[in-house]
């Protein structure tokens, strides 16, 4: 085997060993390594997850359940109703707030029991729909919702409407503009009895306000006002209302008496009364006549606007279905994401029901220990101020009674001090002269001796151990009969023998160098080229006569 050979074999075998270790080691550090490094993260970033959720869920069953209980609470207080009448407005809140109706079931609870005090006749069942729907309207149409309710509770008592007549006739007005003027819900609530009185129907009575709104009326207020007026004066009997009634072609003695019987109703003298009034061609005559039936409000009314009123353009079938338009509002994506997050929420009450009950077993517990902490903590704080106060009045004293000795002993001190200041400047400036004089150039010399005595314990380190695995290796391939690995084992001490001293040879050079460039900078290139030489001619012939040993052992025969 030649020189060449022999170090193309050392190099391949050096390089397929270190590139199956990379690998190896690289495959075990990239993959299994990764992952097992990624676990305790993973474990970590999990159970922070999972805590942080179980510590959400815990939090929000804690809330709506002290909303809930805080709610019954509060009905009893407000309505004062029952414990167990209360849970069933309770159940209503829930059904309030699952509609997606108030910023959390605590404003849903104050919705119900405001609903409830405005309308009394309400079976218990149907308060959570319709507080909903008067939710809607207020939300809607920003509306107060007491007032919102009361409206609705007038509908419902004067005219004989249900529930939800009553909140479709609200939704149409506020639909059809009848709350420009903000009276709207006011209007419904004070006229509503008088209506009542004049045996109109909800139809009419929304025709009336509807109509004289059309007409320019400045507000729904104006228009029921004019025809509160007509009931009281149409009854009077008074010799205004006769001459006024004559002056229009109606008998006033005829007409009283089919209204005492029935069989003409307040509202149809009304729409009788206008219609004649239309017919009227002198606008004094008009004058009079107006406001001796229908008093001022026929002037605040002008004659427009009063002529205009009508009880018979809306039917009750104009008003069904206003509701439902305004809950369209409410099928969108994000509130339907919003009710099933609440829906959630309510799942979630008996588990923050049953925290809370945990709660207060505990809290005689607290308080007990509280109690006891408390003469605790008084004792400690006292003892600290005391401990202060003492230590005060002792600083104080020692100050007194130490101060004069401690300001001569400074005195005295201070001249002294002052004149050695000098000596340890000039001591340190000393220290830093030699620093950069002698010891850091030295240093700096021996550097590459150190260097390479650290190198060259690293390389004898490295052979020592292939040699013992080279010598391991060649026995046991002698016991096992294999001549030819243990042949080629010893081959490998033999390489690594080489291998060390050329390395070494070439550690001493570089070494050498050093300290020429360190000690003698102009003699570092020439001293280079020499030790270059010297490498060149010593390694190549080292290399070339154990080559030939080794090649003499290859050629020889394998005994079998």
């Amino acid at each position: 085997m030649d020189e060449r050979s022999f170090r193309q074999m050392q190099e391949d075998v050096e390089r397929s060993a270190d590139q199956a270790g990379e690998r190896a080691g690289g495959a075990l550090s990239g993959k299994f390594g990764a992952a097992l490094s990624a676990l305790p993260g993973l474990a970590l970033a999990t159970g922070a997850a999972v805590g942080a959720a179980l510590i959400g869920a815990g939090k929000a069953a804690l809330d709506i359940a002290s909303q809930a209980q805080q709610g019954i609470l509060d009905m009893q207080a407000q309505l004062g109703v029952t414990a167990e009448t209360a849970a069933v407005l309770g159940d209503q809140a829930k059904e309030v707030f699952a509609n997606n109706f108030g910023d959390s079931l605590a404003q849903a609870n104050e919705m119900v029991i405001e609903v409830r005090k405005q309308m009394k006749g309400l079976k218990d069942d149907e308060l959570g729909s319709v507080t909903s729907g008067v939710a809607a309207l207020s939300d809607t149409f920003k509306t107060d919702l007491g007032e919102t309710a009361q409206a609705a509770n007038v509908l419902m008592e004067k005219f004989g409407l249900t529930s939800q007549e009553a909140l479709d006739f609200v939704a149409k007005g506020l639909q059809d503009g009848l709350n420009n003027s903000g009276d709207f819900l006011g209007t419904i609530s004070e006229y509503g009895v008088q209506f009542e009185n004049g045996k109109v129907s909800a139809s009419e009575f929304y025709s009336v306000l509807k109509t004289g709104q059309q007409a320019g009326a400045l507000g729904t207020d104006k228009a029921a006002d004019a025809f509160k007026e007509f009931t009281v004066r149409i009854q009077d009997g008074s010799k205004t209302t006769a001459d006024s009634l004559k002056s229009i072609g109606i008998d006033s003695e005829a007409l009283a008496k089919k209204m005492a019987t029935g069989q003409v109703t307040t509202g149809e003298a009304f729409n009788l009364v206008i219609g004649k009034l239309r017919e009227v061609k002198d606008q004094n005559q008009l004058m009079q006549a107006g406001t001796g039936l229908l008093g001022t409000q026929f002037e605040d009314l002008g004659k427009k606007g009063a002529l205009a009123l009508d009880t018979t353009k809306t039917k009750a079938s104009d008003l069904d279905g206003a509701t439902a338009k305004v809950n369209e509002r409410y099928n969108t994506l994000g509130q339907l994401m919003q009710g099933a997050w609440r829906q959630v929420l309510l799942q979630l009450e008996p588990v923050g029901n049953l925290l809370l009950s945990l709660g207060n077993e505990a809290m005689p517990v607290v308080k007990a220990a509280l109690t006891q902490l408390g003469p605790v903590v008084t004792q400690v704080i006292t003892f600290l101020v005391n401990g202060f106060r003492q230590g005060r009045e002792a600083a104080g004293q020692f100050a007194q009674q130490f101060g004069p000795q401690i300001e001569r002993a400074v005195a005295t001190v201070t001249p002294v001090v002052q004149a050695i200041g000098p000596l340890f400047k000039s001591v340190f400036t000393l220290i830093q002269t030699l620093w950069e004089t002698v010891l850091k150039p030295v240093l700096t010399a021996v550097a590459p001796l150190v260097s390479g005595a650290v190198t060259t314990i690293g390389n004898v380190l490295n052979l020592v151990v292939r040699t013992v695995t080279g010598v391991v290796t060649a026995i046991s391939s002698l016991l096992r009969g294999d001549l030819g690995g243990a042949v080629r084992a010893v081959e490998g001490i033999f390489g690594d023998m080489v291998t060390f001293a050329v390395r070494q040879f070439r550690n001493m050079a570089s070494t050498l160098l050093g300290l020429i460039r360190n000690l003698a900078p102009d003699m570092a290139e020439a001293a280079g080229d020499i030790l270059r030489g010297l490498i060149r001619g010593s390694v190549g012939d080292n290399f070339s006569s154990m080559s030939s040993q080794t090649g003499k052992i290859n050629s020889r025969p394998h005994q079998a």
